[in-house]
């Protein structure tokens, strides 16, 4: 029984911070390159229905469940800043960063909780299936690649 968490949520709430400092090289060029600290906080809460979760190698089935995961951390960015015309107007900011990541997720006031009987599988690391599904604190790499659009009034 797999039911994709996102089909089956209410009350889905998202609050996300990216407070970024940039340190601009070669201003006086076509193109100016940056290197920039960029702090982010993730705050998602849900409530799944018909769902499961991770638990010691087990797969946890449920009616109903109150999810929760939070994520933090801090990217090194490196970035450039590319204008498409001679006043530098309009143009694209391609930006490629990595640094630390600490998410936790965790479930809360579950109905008609059921663990199954069988080992589970788990879920393939890099999915967003793992997200909603892997309970519990996990620290690793963060990569980010942003693609950003500007114009100057």
């Amino acid at each position: 029984m797999y039911v994709q968490p996102a089909e089956n949520t209410e009350n889905y709430k998202l609050f996300e911070i990216r407070p970024e400092i940039m340190f601009f090289h070669r201003t006086t060029k076509k193109s100016p390159h940056y290197v920039s600290a960029e702090f982010f906080y993730i705050n998602h809460t849900d409530r799944f229905s018909k769902s499961y979760y991770y638990k010691n190698n087990k797969d946890v089935f449920f009616d109903q469940a109150n999810y929760q995961r939070t994520k933090m951390g801090l990217n090194i960015n490196y970035g450039i800043v590319v204008s498409f015309n001679k006043n530098k107007r309009f143009g694209m900011i391609p930006e490629m960063g990595l640094g630390y990541k600490i998410r936790n997720v965790k479930f809360s006031n579950i109905i008609n909780e059921k663990v199954s009987e069988s080992e589970s599988e788990g879920c393939f690391p890099y999915s967003n299936e793992s997200m909603y599904h892997e309970l519990g604190t996990i620290k690793n790499i963060h990569f980010n690649f942003n693609w950003r659009l500007y114009y100057k009034f």
